[in-house]
């Protein structure tokens, strides 16, 4: 099999949690010695945040869906139920092979059975490899868009909303870069033994 092209056929899909108070992992500023201080608060554990699942192809974003609750197999098979019919016609050919990481859910054997009857070919996936998955590229793009400028939100709603006008505006110039990258992804992640990769 030629992966080159293969990969077109690939569809990634994955989860985000996203906060109203900016990405996790930032909490610095650099101040300018010139100002007064910036007084920052720090996250409280209930501080509103948002999940969302997305999906992609080569030909662009398919869909983007908040995620209420905490999801389990039973779940994320109706999510998939739903979003089915839109995998086939993001696809050239009509067919195509759907990708997700090894989270617990989506090795649940009801999840594995479900594709298993809708005859639906999953990509076997590495565990812990978050840099091989191209939308971590795109939770990437969409969270620098998300908090432009030191960007906070005030409330769930207004969060959602961002995300959504966000992902509209995904280019698929953007994510077809990144489904060309495969390849070199996986010649990467060979030569380095299966360490991290700097994508």
């Amino acid at each position: 099999m030629h992966w080159t092209k293969e990969w077109y056929k690939v569809i990634f899909s994955d989860e985000k949690k996203f906060n109203l108070d900016g990405p996790d992992g930032y909490s610095c500023y650099f101040h300018d010695l010139r100002k007064n201080d910036i007084i920052l608060s720090r996250r409280r554990n209930d501080a509103g945040s948002v999940m969302v699942w997305g999906a992609i192809s080569y030909n662009g974003p398919i869909d983007l869906v908040v995620i209420q609750g905490r999801q389990n197999s039973r779940s994320y098979i109706n999510l998939l139920k739903k979003e089915i019919c839109k995998f086939s016609s993001a696809t050239d050919d009509k067919s195509f092979i759907f990708q997700h990481d090894n989270a617990s859910i989506h090795r649940a054997h009801d999840v594995r059975q479900w594709f298993q009857q809708n005859n639906i070919n999953v990509l076997d996936w590495p565990s812990l490899s978050p840099d091989l998955n191209i939308i971590e590229n795109v939770w990437g793009w969409l969270s620098r868009e998300l908090y432009k400028n030191g960007k906070q939100y005030n409330n769930k709603q207004d969060l959602e909303k961002g995300i959504k006008k966000c992902w509209s505006k995904l280019p698929i110039k953007y994510i077809r870069s990144l489904y060309d990258s495969m390849p070199s992804r996986i010649f990467d992640l060979i030569q380095k033994k299966g360490k991290s990769l700097n994508y």
